[in-house]
């Protein structure tokens, strides 16, 4: 995959309604999980990475300090 086919695929996924973007990835799972579509492998990884961004709430896995020093 080239960087330009990279960035249509990234935009088409991006300027996706967020329901529609879940059922896509969801889609792209199936074929690429239970139906071993290996075709797919790029585009489920591009769709989920933009719904990964777009449903970020910026809370992560970081212990806080704070909670360890007393």
């Amino acid at each position: 995959m080239t960087r330009d086919e990279y960035q249509v695929l990234y935009m088409m996924y991006f300027e996706m309604e967020t329901e529609s973007l879940r059922e896509a990835v969801a889609d792209l799972y199936r074929r690429k999980f239970i139906h071993n579509d290996i075709e797919v492998y790029n585009t489920h990884r591009i769709a989920a990475r933009v719904l990964l961004e777009r449903e970020r709430t910026g809370d992560s896995l970081v212990y806080h300090m704070k909670d360890f020093l007393r």
